[in-house]
């Protein structure tokens, strides 16, 4: 919306107004020349020619504009009223405040990648060819542009240490007192970041959050979304692949990885249920299993590595097979408890393997929606693929929810399983205890549950 693009170039609020009123005389135009359905008539003419998926598709996509256009009308209110109390002065919001919590990673790397790949010249080269960096560097006075790229230059080298190959988010989040020292929580494939944008604001003081998205589409609005929503205080919005983020952070550096509706190696109606088990000597269900998606062996040894002791992972989806999948992974890896009374309404989903069941720290299923026991601090919070399926009618919703293990337990309680022990899995040197980072955002890692003030 030209209306969004005026805003984030940090133009006068007036030209944003006056997009925003073009782009309602438009709708009104273009609803004006759609032709009435005439349910009298062949399925074949007007708009009754659509299947009636591809209708529920249209009318969805027109609620999504509605909801963004609604977005930028409430930011558009929030700075007017900012700029009364400030006597008729604008209240100052530059974009480029926050670019340094934009990362993008190298295209084409591996999760074997080291962060001697990445680097303050890279992200910026970045910003630059993707983001639009230099359109917000022509805001500014000639004089000033070279001091506020160089500025942009030393945050992001921060974020890099030299010669330790990870990634130091809390670096960031450290020059804001704020944010400074509280627990990470991330997000993979965050898709356009609606979700993610609502657990930041309503996080703010007590947990620091990452995002990580392989397009940049989306990640452009999930940063856009997180500037118009004031999220971007406690909010790192990063493009790349998921499994090479996981590996460039530091180990037992994370206290919460939450993935929700992540897509299956097979998509609904390609196979039936047993495709997704991967049980061996199937080759249906194994093909399903070496398919290409997120959420493989590797990737959930990776979000291993990144969780703290007692750090929770969170899994929500409305793929109940798909889900068993995951549970049976993360029993064979080990490493992962499961958490008995994630809260709420949720109840044991009956479709999940009898042996899993009785067990009372293997890695289950459940069925209902996360809250703040899972470390969901705004159950209501929303998010594209969410609204979808509901406006699809599948409704039903299921999660996972593991912590990690201590290392010295050798073996997962009631499986014969070997624990998953990730050589060097402690926290970086000269950084806060882990386990007192989660504590001091009221996560209880002794009994299991994790509880956000």
């Amino acid at each position: 919306m030209a209306a969004e693009a005026s805003l984030l170039l940090g133009e006068p609020l007036r030209w944003a107004r006056a997009a925003l009123r073009r782009a309602g005389r438009l709708r009104k135009k273009a609803d004006s020349l759609k032709e009435p359905v005439d349910k009298t008539t062949s399925a074949q003419q007007g708009p009754a020619s659509m299947s009636a998926s591809t209708q529920l598709f249209v009318q969805f996509k027109q609620q999504e504009l509605a909801r963004r256009s609604a977005l930028i009308k409430t930011h558009l209110k929030s700075r007017v009223a900012a700029r009364t109390e400030h006597q008729g002065q604008d209240a100052p919001a530059s974009l480029l405040t926050y670019m340094s919590q934009l990362l993008v990673l190298p295209s084409g790397s591996t999760p074997q990648t080291s962060a001697t790949s990445v680097s303050a010249t890279s992200f910026l080269g970045e910003l630059h060819k993707s983001f639009g960096l230099g359109e917000l560097l022509k805001q500014l006075p000639a004089d000033a542009r070279q001091n506020a790229e160089s500025l942009l230059h030393s945050q992001l080298d921060t974020l890099v240490p030299p010669g330790q190959d990870r990634l130091d988010l809390q670096a960031g989040f450290s020059r804001n007192k704020r944010t400074a020292g509280c627990p990470l929580k991330v997000e993979l494939c965050s898709g356009e970041g609606e979700w993610v944008c609502a657990q930041a604001a309503a996080d703010i003081g007590k947990a620091n959050w990452a995002c990580v998205e392989h397009r940049r589409d989306r990640i452009f609005r999930t940063f856009s979304r997180a500037f118009l929503t004031n999220a971007l205080d406690n909010l790192c919005v990063v493009s790349g692949d998921a499994a090479l983020f996981l590996n460039l952070l530091a180990p037992g550096s994370v206290a919460h990885i939450f993935v929700n509706f992540p897509e299956p190696p097979m998509r609904r109606g390609d196979a039936d249920k047993s495709a997704y088990t991967g049980d061996d000597g199937d080759d249906e269900s194994a093909a399903a299993s070496a398919a290409p998606h997120l959420l493989t062996a590797s990737t959930l040894r990776l979000a291993h590595r990144a969780l703290a002791v007692g750090g929770k992972l969170l899994i929500h989806s409305d793929n109940g097979p798909y889900l068993r999948q995951l549970a049976n992974s993360l029993n064979a890896i080990g490493g992962f408890l499961g958490i008995q009374n994630p809260g709420g309404s949720s109840t044991l989903d009956k479709g999940q393997e009898p042996e899993l069941v009785p067990g009372s720290k293997t890695v289950q299923v459940w069925r209902g929606r996360p809250g703040a026991e899972a470390g969901v601090v705004d159950s209501e919070a929303s998010s594209y693929f969410d609204r979808l399926w509901s406006n699809g009618k599948f409704v039903k919703r299921y999660f996972i929810l593991a912590e990690r293990a201590p290392d010295r337990v050798r073996k997962m309680v009631g499986s014969g399983q070997n624990l998953f022990v990730h050589p060097g899995d402690r926290a970086a040197s000269g950084s806060p205890p882990i386990r007192s980072q989660l504590q001091g955002s009221s996560s209880n890692i002794s009994n299991g549950s994790s509880t956000v003030a």
